[in-house]
């Protein structure tokens, strides 16, 4: 199963993308460009083993995206790859940087990532949730540990505060217990997207 010696898909994909951009106001989603490959050229999803699952060919197709993001930075163009949109802008230093440090970027480059057991992928769901759900509390979290103003927010300061917090709202140092869990959970929330 070696998939990455297979120059074709990258050229079927790279020889039409562009055109159905334009056809489409200049961006796609994952879901009309998955229909739009399925029905303009199906061949590019016909592997041995075959891509089985909707996780396969999710993978399939966002590891030639970034393939091709590659290949378009050295025109100058930089390939948005994102579910809910794809697309291409000139490339400017901050795009450039942010595809040169994605972590999702090295995830699809990887090939070994294809076959994914339906176990594995169901783990990696779950922890994108868990930091999603973290993520989405952040907010909260920060008010919480008065770090709103923070300029930098690192372990090192957010441990620092959660220790001033929990000495004064200790419940054996006639804390309260309420703010003491609140401060607990802010803290370990914010922990966690580290």
């Amino acid at each position: 199963m070696n998939h990455e010696h297979q120059p074709q898909y990258l050229e079927l994909l790279a020889s039409n993308l562009m055109g159905w951009l334009g056809e489409k106001g200049g961006a796609l989603s994952e879901y009309e460009l998955l229909g739009i490959i399925k029905a303009e050229i199906p061949q590019f999803f016909q592997l041995e083993p075959p891509l089985d699952t909707l996780y396969q060919k999710h993978f399939w197709l966002f590891h030639h995206l970034y393939r091709l993001q590659h290949r378009l930075s050295e025109q100058k163009l930089h390939l948005s790859v994102n579910a809910l949109s794809i697309q291409v802008a000139p490339l400017n230093i901050q795009s450039d940087h942010l595809a040169q440090t994605d972590p999702l970027k090295a995830f699809y480059l990887d090939i070994n990532n294809l076959y994914l057991s339906q176990d594995e992928v169901h783990k990696m769901q779950e922890k994108f949730w868990q930091r999603y759900l973290a993520i989405d509390k952040k907010a909260q979290a920060i008010k919480t540990l008065g770090l709103t103003g923070c300029p930098e927010l690192t372990q090192e300061v957010i441990k620092r505060r959660y220790k001033q917090l929990v000495h004064k709202s200790h419940p054996d140092k006639q804390g309260d217990a309420a703010q003491f869990d609140a401060i607990k959970q802010a803290y370990n929330t914010l922990l966690s997207l580290f």
